[in-house]
């Protein structure tokens, strides 16, 4: 069964995401009732007090594995997201969801005043993205770094692929 989880606090964003991280088929829905500081202050150089990592762990996972319920922003923001790829071992290809599939939609939401360091493919919602992306941005200071040519930056998805629902963002 699905639950609904209601998040005020930035350490109940973090249970949500190791709980998601922990299931088999990561299909918790989530509602923002107000806005989430992470870190109050984040910078390429210095980072951040708190990592964060990605909602679904492996990003590769795709359609299979990716984050399958309803996150909803609600209109609030999360900021001071600070990610590397070096953070809790993630491959270099990451998000803030790490990967969203056909099933997953996420909505309403504002990720801001945040770093994403990578050497490989980054994008600021999810690296693969099968499922539904609405009403969302990336506001304000957002500072993204790629340091290999030929890889993927993108504030949505670094890897679009057509969902079976045919949901696009």
């Amino acid at each position: 069964p699905r639950y609904t989880i209601r998040m005020v606090f930035s350490m109940e964003l973090y249970g949500f995401a190791a709980l998601t991280r922990a299931m088999r088929r990561p299909n918790h829905n989530a509602v923002l009732l107000a806005d989430i500081v992470i870190n109050t202050t984040v910078a390429t150089e210095t980072g951040g007090t708190y990592l964060w990592e990605s909602i679904v762990g492996d990003p590769t996972h795709g359609n299979g594995g990716g984050y399958a319920g309803t996150f909803d922003g609600n209109g609030y923001s999360i900021s001071g997201i600070y990610m590397t790829s070096d953070s809790f071992g993630m491959s270099t290809n990451f998000g803030f969801f790490g990967a969203i599939n056909n099933e997953g939609v996420v909505k309403n939401l504002v990720l801001k005043n945040s770093v994403f360091l990578s050497t490989g493919s980054i994008a600021v919602f999810a690296h693969n993205h099968y499922g539904m992306v609405s009403a969302c941005r990336v506001e304000s200071s957002v500072i993204l770094k790629n340091e290999i040519s030929g890889t993927r930056v993108s504030g949505v998805a670094s890897i679009k692929r057509l969902a079976q629902n045919g949901n696009t963002y």
